[in-house]
């Protein structure tokens, strides 16, 4: 099993204009830079295998936290804005619809007119 140094396959994406960072791409790039320096590059360290994966471990779990926080302010957001919001999970779409134009005018005094 061989290390590709991350240097070596964003130097090759940067060959190519792309206005958007790209996954597939970039595992390409990485796939390109492991065929043509096979002989080259060094082999990986099975303590930088177990490292690389606690990483992503724990980048998962962090990116976990985030979603359920920003997912409990958007509820906090929809109780406070719209009171008829329990109908949204259960209802078609016009039912929504007609349960927002029930609540009436939600804005505040703090929003901009629009």
């Amino acid at each position: 099993m061989k290390d590709v140094n991350p240097v070596l396959s964003y130097a090759h994406r940067k060959r190519v204009p792309q206005y958007k960072k790209n996954g597939s791409y970039d595992a390409k790039c990485v796939a390109r830079v492991a065929i043509n320096e096979l002989n080259t590059l060094p082999d990986a360290m099975l303590e930088d295998m177990y490292w690389t994966l606690s990483q992503l471990v724990n980048r998962r779990a962090n990116l976990k936290t985030h979603y359920i926080r920003l997912k409990n302010q958007l509820h906090e957001q929809v109780c406070i804005a719209y009171s008829s919001h329990k109908q949204f999970s259960t209802r078609k779409c016009q039912e929504i619809l007609d349960a927002v134009k029930a609540d009436g005018d939600t804005t505040r005094g703090y929003q901009p007119e629009g």
